[in-house]
């Protein structure tokens, strides 16, 4: 087996039928899917890691959102060999829309599908509650509800630093990025999430100008799709 590209958090399968791309929300890495499965009843899981986070924490971090979906895809057309669709969760969301704007440019095989999890339209200007006019202990606060397993407070105090620096830096590269609507080739799937106050339902609707959608709103919070695996991949199995 070769080794994978530095931008996947595990060893790929190369026996595997078809493959899912998970694509992390801002601030985070490729461990907001640590908590789901490997695989699924037809998918190998692929968790995709970022630069500037996580065991990638010393590469540069990109401003625009172009820029990486172009590298990106550079790093995964190996692995687009076989069936495969994209989940991207809110800015993830965003990045997975880029990437398979560039797909069609270079007439890649495409993704059978696109999953989109609590984000806004790539046209729309809708801001959550988590934006760049936040102060650092704000930005603190918010990070500190998502990665409540770290309570030593002297690690916390070494990390909270570079984390509200890439969460800064991912938030501006999301709020740079509102292009033109520009349909894609493949389906889509929306979830929404019923407690999540900064991205509603309502906003998720942008995205039927871009190709046929189905919609979900399931149970829980914007964070909570660490832990829904379990809800998600029955819908995205079928």
């Amino acid at each position: 087996m070769t080794q994978s590209s530095r931008w996947l958090l595990r060893e790929l399968n190369p026996d595997a039928k078809a493959r899912l791309f998970c694509l992390p929300f801002a601030g985070i890495g490729a461990s907001a899917y640590r908590l789901w499965p490997t695989a699924s009843e037809k998918f190998e899981i692929c968790p995709v890691q970022l630069p500037g986070r996580e065991n990638r924490s010393a590469d540069l971090q990109y401003s625009e959102i172009e820029s990486l979906s172009n590298d990106l895809l550079n790093e995964l057309l190996p692995y687009l060999d076989r069936p495969y669709v994209i989940f991207g969760h809110c800015m993830g969301a965003l990045i997975a829309y880029d990437l398979i704007l560039k797909i069609m440019e270079r007439n890649v095989r495409m993704p059978d599908h696109f999953y989109v999890s609590a984000s806004r339209a790539p046209h729309s200007s809708h801001r959550g509650p988590v934006h760049l006019d936040l102060s650092d202990d704000e930005l603190a606060s918010n990070l500190l509800s998502n990665t409540s397993e770290l309570s030593d407070p002297k690690l916390l105090s070494i990390l909270m630093p570079h984390a509200i620096q890439l969460l800064r830096k991912d938030l501006a590269m999301c709020d740079s990025y509102q292009p033109p609507v520009r349909k894609i080739s493949c389906p889509i799937t929306t979830f929404a999430w019923s407690d999540d106050q900064g991205m509603p339902f309502d906003e998720l609707l942008g995205w039927r100008g871009y190709s046929d959608v189905t919609e979900y709103l399931i149970d829980g919070d914007h964070f909570s799709v660490q832990k829904s695996a379990n809800t998600l991949m029955p819908i995205i199995n079928a």
